[in-house]
């Protein structure tokens, strides 16, 4: 059994090498910023590692899976080294004026608090019993590794959500392999590095359509908005950040491919939405918004390629749906079958969803001015006239997800549906916020005239 502080750092490292290897082949050469490639290795590495536990899941009777997929990793890591295609890290300099200065410092400070945050909290409910329990159901179980298909039958469990993705449990998992042990503590670490993901793929994207200083302002903002940082955010051990950075890298990528041209970025982001869609179940709908709203945006020339973003979550996906069926996975029960007769009795709760979801959206406290101002934008850009397919893209992105939310919760099967929008709306947001933050920033950069130092 190895000591925490080398088992942990081993265990990150491998999920890195694997995520780099994998962006080295996804971005055939576009530029990166130093921050979005470390972003993008961790997001594709755990993303990567999750799919190819669970593919490879018959042979953990014979060899554990730590030895599996870091052979994987390994292996994929000298594939990529040897590729002729050249890195490209883009040269965007290092000499920061003194106001630049003190910002970056105080997203440090804030990337640090956070991190000691997260360290010294406790696991939040579904931290512990949906994420975390499922970890250590999978290590525990014999052979270690291998799902436990009574638990996804199981209908007294139906309250542990069996049916969600697993890339957060199994990303806990593979830190209790490590160890050797079940520690809850240790597997705080992972929530702070999916957090600095989405700081980083957020700000690369602010960098890229202004300057470092919005960058730097745009990362502090996030990081004063609760919903990223406690409940249900990075310190809390939840699946919404992790969410959140995949989703809003992809539609930075996704948003900047449609813009310049470049569509192998379009790479990057459907690796991205393979990532949601492994880590959340409301991902699909995300990863649906951003596939449609890229191919309405598109110019007939690009749609191929952009394509990508619907087929390949699909195609990745597939597997882990068809097993939730073999398994026999129970619902949560938080919704009644659609039919058209349940369209009829629920068209009078609309009303209630959509003044709840409202009221979610500008309610002091919880999201600052991210959805005024965002709101805002749009109605300016339309007055403007002024605006790229892009820029529709982001707005589609953001609207489209948020009016399908709206019509889900219409069947809602709790007595209250008031409660139940109240309850789970915020951390539905999440992962549309920063997106919404980053069409706000871009908007500004014209409508305010703010100076623009473009890089890529």
């Amino acid at each position: 059994m190895m000591p925490a502080w080398v088992a942990i750092p081993f265990s990150l490292v491998v999920l890195l090498v694997l995520g780099d290897a994998a962006v080295k082949i996804a971005s055939r050469g576009v530029p990166l910023l130093w921050y979005e490639r470390g972003a993008l290795a961790w997001l594709l590495g755990t993303g990567a590692a999750t799919i190819a536990w669970f593919l490879l899941n018959p042979l953990y009777r014979w060899v554990s899976p730590i030895w599996i997929v870091t052979g994987i990793a390994m292996t994929l890591a000298l594939v990529a080294s040897r590729s002729r295609r050249v890195e490209r890290v883009a040269a965007v300099g290092f000499r920061f004026s003194p106001i630049d200065a003190a910002l970056a410092l105080v997203l440090l400070i804030q990337l640090v608090i956070l991190g000691a945050a997260a360290m010294w909290t406790t696991l939040g409910w579904d931290g512990l019993f949906n994420f975390e329990l499922k970890a250590r159901l999978v290590f525990e179980h014999t052979p270690a590794g291998q799902l436990p298909a009574g638990y996804f039958g199981d209908a007294t469990r139906g309250w542990s959500h069996p049916r969600y993705p697993p890339l957060v449990p199994f990303t806990e998992f593979w830190i209790y392999s490590w160890l050797g042990r079940v520690d809850q503590a240790a597997v705080k670490i992972v929530f702070p590095l999916f957090y600095y993901s989405l700081i980083a793929l957020v700000c690369g994207a602010v960098r890229r359509v202004a300057n470092r200083r919005s960058a730097l302002v745009t990362g502090i903002a996030l990081g004063c908005v609760p919903a990223f940082t406690l409940l249900p955010g990075a310190s809390s051990g939840y699946a919404d950040v992790p969410l959140a950075a995949s989703v809003a890298g992809a539609a930075c990528f996704t948003f900047v491919a449609l813009r310049t041209g470049e569509l192998r970025y379009a790479h990057l982001a459907a690796g991205l939405l393979v990532v949601a869609v492994w880590t959340k179940a409301e991902a699909v709908i995300l990863a649906g918004a951003i596939g449609l709203a890229a191919l309405g945006a598109a110019e007939t020339i690009g749609r191929g390629r952009l394509s990508a973003l619907l087929w390949a979550p699909a195609l990745t996906l597939a597997p882990w749906s068809a097993a939730l069926e073999v398994y026999g996975a129970q619902p949560t029960g938080d919704f009644r079958a659609l039919t058209f007769s349940g369209i009829g009795s629920t068209i009078d709760t609309l009303a209630v969803v959509s003044s709840t979801v409202a009221r979610e959206l500008i309610l002091p406290g919880h999201w600052g001015l991210v959805w005024p101002a965002f709101f805002v934008s749009v109605l300016l850009m339309m007055a403007a006239r002024r605006s790229t397919r892009a820029d529709w893209f982001l707005v589609a992105a953001v609207l489209v997800p948020l009016n399908v939310y709206a019509c889900v919760y219409l069947f809602s099967s709790w007595p209250d549906v008031r409660e139940h929008v109240g309850f789970s709306i915020p951390r539905l947001l999440v992962p549309l916020a920063p997106v919404a933050t980053f069409f706000v920033v871009r908007r500004a950069v014209d409508d305010l005239g703010i100076e623009r130092v473009e890089w890529a």
